[in-house]
């Protein structure tokens, strides 16, 4: 028997246990409610009916469907079951993709990143606590992003095996679901894969044609305009730079309000413009110095890849679960620093302090006062742009210690 898998087998059923065990205290405790999902739930409903599916408030008074109309599709298979058997199987399909995000991302670094060996054990360890408030409130809500990482990941690992037709029709597929992904597209913009682009736009385009086919041409452009003006009342430029976590937030209270005072608008558009110039500054550099050297190539755009990821919470008004986008970054630092790729104790530490600051934010550690004021200070979207400067360190070091990439 291949002990890799038996090891692998073993991870499953002891994360398969975790999650049965938060099911049955959740249902004890009054607790499984599912929100998001009921949302999904709602939305897929009205739509069969012929009923609205944008502008209602499902559930909770936030519970507005913010998605596309060929999204609710996704979630109709779950209308011919009962509520609460539909969140019971949903709860189970989140959980089973936390796994496989885990086990994709080590399978991706260890193939692709140089490196002889991986501790395995010791980064889903580190993953499970330094995530761990993030994967249960996913749990909690029923959201849809670790679904989308998988779904993203493979993205990925698809373009480094040059399948960029399948690799188009799953960012098409993310897209469509959640629009912050578009931001992939200017990536492979300057990659010069402009094959996966155009095809990515196309498919990104046939998706939202999908409605049509069931409701006709004019009720799926009605259901798109909705779907626009429900997406531009929630990322409204006073929005970005109100809401804590967002980099606009915090580059507005220490700098920006001096200079623009309540123009939130040109706020939101410096911020965006000076990250989208720093980033491109970073791919060029990078495709620059690669020099035909494909193995490079793919290492570099690997970290490119998952730091746009990491990007999307710190400039997109999201909920707090949207950070786990930043988990294929933070396994990366881990990475680099367990196997002593990166040896600097400064480093270290600094890692450490973002890890404490990315998964601090929870009552039950800090107590309601001080979980409240961490996150009025928004210590989760600090932390996750420290991790980011801390994963630049460490990318900007890499290379030289790296051993060769296997063909």
């Amino acid at each position: 028997m291949d002990l890799r898998q038996l090891k692998n087998k073993k991870f499953y059923f002891i994360m398969a246990g975790v999650f049965i065990l938060i099911y049955i205290l959740q249902n004890v405790n009054g607790r499984f409610g599912l929100c998001d999902f009921e949302v999904y739930y709602s939305a897929a409903r009205n739509l069969i009916h012929g009923k609205d599916i944008y502008g209602i408030a499902f559930g909770e008074p936030s519970g507005f469907f913010k998605y596309s109309p060929t999204s609710v599709f996704l979630f109709i298979p779950f209308v011919f079951l009962p509520f609460f058997a539909a969140k019971t199987v949903y709860f189970f399909i989140v959980g089973l993709f936390i796994v496989l995000v885990i086990e994709k991302i080590i399978r991706l670094l260890k193939e692709y990143l140089g490196l002889n060996e991986i501790h395995e054990t010791k980064l889903k360890i580190f993953i499970l606590l330094i995530a761990g408030i993030h994967f249960h409130r996913e749990l909690h809500v029923g959201n849809i992003n670790v679904i989308l990482i998988f779904i993203v990941l493979s993205v990925l690992a698809l373009l480094l095996k040059e399948k960029k037709i399948a690799a188009s029709m799953l960012i098409g597929l993310a897209i469509i679901i959640k629009p912050h992904f578009v931001l992939l597209l200017p990536l492979l913009l300057i990659r010069k894969d402009i094959r996966t682009f155009v095809l990515s736009i196309f498919f990104t385009f046939i998706y939202l044609t999908i409605p049509s086919l069931f409701f006709g041409m004019a009720k799926n452009i009605n259901l798109l305009v909705e779907w626009k003006n429900a997406m531009a009342e929630h990322n409204s430029a006073e929005g970005l730079v109100q809401y804590t976590t967002t980099l606009h937030h915090a580059f507005y209270y220490s700098i920006g309000k001096y200079f623009w005072g309540t123009n939130y608008t040109m706020v939101a558009v410096f911020v965006t413009s000076v990250v989208a110039l720093a980033v491109l500054i970073l791919i060029l550099t990078n495709y620059q110095k690669e020099n035909k050297d494909k193995e490079m190539a793919k290492r570099n755009f690997i970290y490119e890849f998952i730091l746009i990821m990491a990007l999307i919470p710190s400039i997109t008004k999201t909920d707090t679960e949207h950070f786990l986008f930043s988990i294929p970054l933070i396994m990366y630092i881990l990475t680099m620093l367990t196997q002593k790729v990166i040896k600097s104790k400064v480093i270290l530490v600094a890692a450490i302090i973002g890890f404490l600051m990315y998964g601090g934010k929870e009552s039950n550690l800090l107590g309601n006062h001080f979980a409240e004021i961490a996150a009025n200070i928004g210590i989760i979207g600090l932390g996750n742009l420290w991790l980011i400067i801390v994963s630049l360190v460490i990318f900007l070091q890499r290379n030289k210690y790296l051993e060769p990439v296997k063909e």
